[in-house]
């Protein structure tokens, strides 16, 4: 499989950048991960970032083929969403955040997301898939109370309904189970900075151009540029799918990669083991 990943994150007229992203790649698999502080909260990009961190000990470290991409992705969001409310226990508000991740394997793609930092699926200059925001405004437009005009403008549009840190019980998370990418399909993971204020069009040119890098720091600059001076952080991360054959396994490649079963079902147990623990230590709170 080969691709081209790229990401960008800049601070608009912001004091500080809550945004936090990264692309993250172990054997045949990446990880696509983007965080979007709440500025409503104190200290926003500590939940950002933990996001971060939680989310890349838990790639390294788990055997996900083993786990199943969806199980995966919800157990280490939730993971995050623990830890974030860790981070909150000795200060006067827990910090929050927004997320997005996606993971691509053999060219199949799982994402989920909480809150409303996006993914939006592209291929041949359309697009086939954008998640759904967990937000006030999504809400009222999914049940014909709003149209998607108005939302742009409405007074509440910054409002989530679900998030990592919020509450003690876990956010609701949307998870897309693996789905089939073609050559030259493209992934944006971007925060609410860059899709509030880009016409949907504007991504189009992400899965034609010959320099991603080069096309989304435009897109950046132009988003910057339109909202100047009340920009707020803008992040995205981006895959292009540029040859989708696949290497296929010799036999025992796959041992040679994990290392034997034993260790295996002890990486698994280990997971289960943290699992139980955070469970119990929210049923604490």
């Amino acid at each position: 499989m080969k691709y081209v990943a790229v990401q960008s994150s800049r601070l608009g007229d912001r004091a500080s950048n809550q945004d936090r992203c990264a692309i993250l790649k172990k054997n045949n698999t990446i990880l696509l991960l983007l965080a979007d502080g709440m500025g409503g909260r104190k200290r926003g990009e500590l939940a950002a970032q933990k996001f971060i961190d939680v989310m890349s000990d838990a790639f390294q470290h788990t055997n996900i083929t083993a786990m199943g991409e969806v199980d995966f992705l919800r157990r280490s969001i939730q993971y995050a969403h623990a830890e974030i409310r860790l981070l909150g226990e000795n200060r006067v508000q827990t910090p929050c955040t927004t997320c997005v991740c996606c993971l691509v394997h053999e060219n199949r793609a799982s994402w989920a997301h909480c809150g409303d930092s996006r993914l939006y699926h592209l291929r041949a200059n359309e697009i086939l898939f954008r998640t759904e925001d967990h937000s006030y405004v999504a809400h009222l437009v999914r049940h014909n109370a709003l149209s998607s005009t108005e939302a742009r403008t409405h007074p509440m549009r910054h409002y989530v309904t679900s998030c990592l840190g919020i509450n003690k019980k876990f956010p609701h998370i949307s998870v897309q189970p693996p789905v089939p990418l073609l050559q030259n399909d493209v992934l944006l993971l971007c925060t609410d900075g860059l899709w509030q204020s880009t016409p949907a069009s504007d991504f189009h040119a992400l899965g034609s151009c010959r320099n991603l890098e080069r096309q989304l720091e435009t897109l950046m600059e132009q988003v910057t540029r339109r909202n100047y001076p009340h920009c707020d952080n803008v992040s995205a991360v981006v895959f292009k799918l540029i040859d989708a054959v696949t290497t296929h396994r010799t036999a025992g490649s796959e041992t040679n990669a994990t290392g034997p079963a034993s260790e295996l079902e002890r990486a698994v147990q280990e997971i289960e083991t943290a699992w139980s623990r955070y469970q119990q230590e929210f049923n604490k709170k």
